[in-house]
């Protein structure tokens, strides 16, 4: 199947993933339905580099993609096996809606005051007196007020 055709929804196989042509530039999203063993959620990203599968879902109202691994390394069947839960998961959870919310929690940890601490401490030592003032005068006038809770 040449990479610009437009029917990019089908049941995975084996065959199917291994002829699919490479783009020479962008990805193209497969996406596995209609099959009596496709799962919905299940894709296959094929970029100039790698063909590599992943895991739609939505966690707290937001989709997700959860990275399942690369093919060859990684067969469709596997892929399937692993969206269904009969194997365990190398390096995401079992459950991929809990995986989504850990990743979200690692980024959602830090507000920007934190960071704001964390710049005042590390880097505005280095700079000189006059841009040390306008940066907290910026802070502390337009930003704190209104972003410094925002994780």
């Amino acid at each position: 199947m040449p990479a610009a055709d437009p029917k990019t929804k089908f049941s995975f196989t084996e065959k199917l993933i291994r002829d699919w042509k490479v783009p020479k530039a962008g990805r193209v999203r497969l996406k596995d339905v209609g099959g009596a063993e496709s799962l919905p959620g299940l894709l296959c990203y094929v970029t100039p580099k790698a063909k590599g599968f992943y895991f739609r879902t939505n966690a707290n109202g937001k989709p997700v993609e959860l990275r399942l691994g690369t093919w060859p390394s990684l067969t469709v069947e596997a892929a399937r096996a692993m969206v269904k839960g009969t194997r365990g998961m190398k390096g995401v959870a079992a459950d991929p809606v809990a995986a989504a919310q850990a990743r979200r929690s690692i980024r959602e940890e830090s507000t920007l005051a934190e960071l704001w601490a964390w710049f005042v401490r590390h880097h505005l030592p280095t700079l000189r007196a006059s841009t040390r003032r306008r940066y907290e005068d910026s802070w502390r006038l337009h930003l704190m007020p209104g972003l410094g809770s925002k994780r």
